[in-house]
């Protein structure tokens, strides 16, 4: 994954080696900016490169803990549990593990989440936040879901994901971007 990043980086660094000193002198203001802006591609595909090749601190045990952080609470509302709790778990692990391009790292951390969230669905949702969060949860599982190789195989996983969804309400089921996530991950147990 790392090595797409690499390879461009490399390709733009010797573009810009290959600048002699003279030539940049003669340069003209738009030679200069396209050098500049080569550089600048450069050092985003390093960027991206690091990111990819630095393990993820976090996983599914990770995930689990910070759940069990907040377990023994007593949620009210939809917007509580959401936005508090389990969003930022979403935003900050999950994220991080899609960032570095583990796919199946993300959806096993999603697991938990949506089974916790299923534990109090039953809450007060008036200001649509389950709603939003579902959403944003199958966001999340669409863009891993994404970075799986063709070939990826894992039908436990795909069972136990399935399974999590399949105990939501099916007011959140029938959303779009959840039956979305089920098609793909029907597609990959088809193969």
């Amino acid at each position: 994954m790392a090595a797409k990043e690499i390879t461009h980086a490399l390709k733009l660094c010797k573009g810009i080696n290959d600048t002699s000193i003279d030539a940049l002198k003669r340069a003209n203001v738009n030679e200069m900016k396209a050098l500049r802006d080569a550089a600048r591609l450069m050092a985003d595909h390093l960027d991206s490169a690091i990111v990819k090749m630095t393990p993820c601190k976090y996983n599914a045990t990770t995930v689990e803990k910070s759940i069990d952080g907040f377990r023994q609470y007593k949620f009210k509302k939809m917007s509580g549990l959401c936005n508090y709790n389990l969003s930022p778990i979403i935003e900050t692990q999950v994220g991080e593990a899609i960032r570095a391009e583990r796919g199946e790292l993300a959806i096993e951390m999603l697991i938990p989440i949506i089974d916790f969230f299923n534990d109090w669905s039953d809450l007060d949702d008036s200001y649509g936040e389950g709603g939003v969060f579902v959403n944003e949860w199958a966001s999340q599982m669409e863009e891993a879901i994404s970075l799986l190789q063709p070939n990826w195989q894992n039908d436990d996983l795909i069972e136990e994901v399935l399974e999590s969804i399949g105990n939501m309400p099916s007011h959140f089921v029938d959303d779009e971007s959840v039956q979305n996530v089920i098609s793909e991950l029907s597609e990959f147990q088809d193969t």
